[in-house]
């Protein structure tokens, strides 16, 4: 993923991810940017709807920091070219993605 898309921090348990992401989310926080912590895209009408909502909100919120914890687990192949395709729009979005 090209920089200007974000960052994935990958390691095992207890490396210093989570808490690098809650010091960057307090951080930004500080400065007026927003924050959007997504652990799932379960929902009623699918991963599908799930991913162009968050999108969408993160793209209203802009500039945003959008986190997507377990990213492996959250985006199979079903949707990977889905999601792909969001984070290819992208904005005045920046992504922090935790991969285990």
């Amino acid at each position: 993923m090209p920089w200007k898309r974000g960052i994935i921090m990958h390691g095992t348990p207890g490396c210093g991810k989570t808490i690098s992401i809650k010091a960057l989310m307090h951080s930004l926080q500080d400065k007026g940017v927003a924050s959007l912590y997504v652990k799932s895209f379960d929902a009623c009408q699918g991963p599908q709807y799930s991913i162009r909502s968050i999108f969408a909100h993160a793209r209203v919120m802009a500039p945003c920091l959008l986190l997507l914890e377990d990213l492996d687990s959250l985006v199979k192949d079903e949707v990977r070219s889905y999601f792909l395709n969001e984070v290819s729009v992208g904005g005045r979005i920046s992504f922090v993605c935790d991969m285990r």
